[in-house]
């Protein structure tokens, strides 16, 4: 187990790019006390297996859309303040006490976004005590999931994706 404490502000400048937490073999934990990340990419951050992340506050503003704005999921093109890599396995991932913030008018993705291949598996995912604000007025803007476990049935392996011991507690969202 690991410990990396981190401190400050971050802003992603480039648009096409997102922070890398994958490939860890062991638990790392990051503790923000408190550090922001401005993530103006459509995918913020990319997170794989044996990643905490506790204390930050993330002000996302990636805004593209995927479908219509009926699409309350918006996860289509697989954007997210936080997301994984789609066919592959993830485990043992804690996002707790975090803040987020969308920052644009305009649909959003999902702030957390985990996505499936058929055969794929997330397993010991928790999501706990974290708070998802929405600064616009508009109804698509109200109406968007904030945190979405998503399968697009298709790929080589004849076996479903599948969810283990995953968890959503004590997190609200400042939007019905």
């Amino acid at each position: 187990e690991q410990f990396v404490k981190v401190k400050g502000n971050f802003v992603q400048t480039t648009i096409d790019s997102y922070y890398d937490l994958t490939g860890f073999e062991k638990k790392v934990i990051f503790e923000g006390e408190g550090s922001v990340f401005t993530l103006n990419a459509t995918k913020g951050i990319l997170i794989g297996s044996n990643v905490t992340l506790k204390d930050f506050t993330f002000n996302y503003s990636g805004s593209e859309s995927y479908g219509s704005s009926a699409d309350l999921l918006n996860v289509g093109n697989g954007s997210a303040c936080i997301t994984n890599t789609i066919n592959s396995n993830i485990s043992n991932v804690l996002i707790e006490s975090c803040i987020f913030n969308y920052t644009n008018d305009t649909q959003r993705p999902p702030f957390i976004l985990f996505q499936f291949n058929k055969g794929n598996e997330g397993k010991n995912i928790s999501i706990k005590n974290c708070h998802f604000n929405d600064v616009g007025t508009t109804n698509v803007k109200k109406s968007q999931a904030a945190i979405a476990f998503y399968t697009f049935n298709s790929g080589v392996s004849t076996d479903p994706a599948l969810l283990q011991n995953c968890e959503i507690i004590g997190s609200v969202c400042n939007q019905k």
